[in-house]
């Protein structure tokens, strides 16, 4: 389903790279210039090396990382970058969203605020955060956290580029595979959030609850 979204842009300029634990299936696809089909044969690589090493070898303008099975508005690559090139001081932006059904329906509409502080402290709201390849360098690039790959990437980009850099996209251009709540753990998100909050110097005592 990613695919064939990506291959419905009429933005011919995007790179996709895929994490698999085993060699690509189909030649034709591992000969296409703008797939990176990374096959993690050794486990002692993580995916956050794979994931850093290639945002680093391609030095995208533009970064995202999207769940497995996620589809693209046919418009989201051009907005996105259209997005970034006519608003300088955005450094990061995220957009509404939906989930897509196996039968094709999309439930579950997210008509997502703009940026607000205390709610990013009291859940994942963002979701999917594209931002400028800088930026994705100088906050320390992919989430080693599984359960909180989202949101502790998006706590970073918080610190290091400030809320007034981080834009909203008030459209839902992108449909994630399954519902946000199955993306993130409460646990692991409490716990980069405690992290965020430490390295603020905020005082703070986190009560159990959905992160989400």
């Amino acid at each position: 389903n990613t695919l064939d979204s990506l291959g419905a842009q009429p933005y011919p300029m995007w790179c996709l790279s895929i994490i698999a634990a085993s060699p690509c299936p189909d030649p034709a696809i591992e000969d296409l210039p703008n797939i990176d089909w990374l096959h993690r044969a050794d486990p002692a690589v993580t995916p956050k090396q794979l994931i850093d090493g290639i945002v680093a070898q391609r030095a995208a303008d533009i970064v995202a990382y999207l769940p497995p099975g996620s589809e693209l508005d046919p418009l989201c690559l051009w907005r996105i970058a259209h997005e970034f090139a006519t608003r300088p001081s955005w450094m990061a932006l995220y957009t509404d969203d939906d989930v897509i059904r196996m039968d094709g329906i999309r439930v579950e509409p997210r008509f997502k605020p703009d940026f607000n502080l205390d709610l990013l402290r009291s859940c994942d709201y963002l979701g999917v955060l594209w931002m400028r390849g800088a930026v994705w360098q100088r906050a320390g690039g992919f989430a080693e956290t599984a359960g909180a790959r989202f949101y502790d990437l998006s706590l970073r980009v918080l610190e290091t580029v400030g809320a007034d850099a981080i834009g909203h996209v008030a459209d839902p251009l992108l449909c994630l595979p399954v519902s946000p709540t199955l993306l993130i753990n409460d646990r692991d998100a409490m716990t980069a959030l405690g992290a965020h909050l430490d390295r603020q110097g905020v005082s703070h005592a986190i009560r159990p609850g959905a992160m989400h």
